[in-house]
């Protein structure tokens, strides 16, 4: 039978013993006898400090680069309204459910609707036919690279 070792934790100064699921080289490694005592060594402290600091200097809101100015429930409620279902199933109708630049027949979940131009730059074209493109999922992560160029 395996004799068990024991420590003094770091933090509470209690002594505690190597369990058994617990392999000599990680015991090794073991400074605190608790997640609890854990929580307050130094440098865990030291860690959660930085980590506070760093989240209170990330750019949030206004000062962040790809702020838009709130728009997200405004886009969920066009997305999702009957006006926008409609326009994007007349555009599947009219290209036979079949992508636009590879040639595939697609099935609902694996076709998307793209606008030709920008949804958010033109929301004038939002629900006008002729400014849908039906493509495939694939096709369409190449469309959104920035350095791939599509002329249709």
């Amino acid at each position: 039978m395996r004799r068990l070792k024991s420590k003094i934790c770091e933090i509470c100064k209690k002594e505690f013993k190597q369990g058994y699921n617990v392999s000599d080289e990680k015991w090794k490694t073991i400074r605190f006898c608790s997640y609890k005592c854990r929580r307050y060594s130094e440098e865990t402290r030291r860690k959660s400090s930085k980590m506070r600091k760093d989240s209170l200097t990330t750019p949030r809101k206004e000062r962040h680069w790809n702020w838009k100015g709130g728009v997200t429930p405004e886009h969920n409620k066009l997305r999702g309204s009957l006006e926008y279902i409609i326009w994007r199933n007349s555009v599947y109708k009219r290209d036979n459910w079949t992508c636009r630049i590879c040639g595939k027949h697609c099935k609902n979940g694996d076709i998307i609707a793209h606008h030709l131009k920008k949804f958010a730059d033109f929301p004038e074209l939002r629900f006008i036919l002729e400014n849908g493109l039906t493509i495939c999922r694939n096709c369409h992560a190449e469309i959104e690279n920035p350095q791939h160029i599509v002329h249709i």
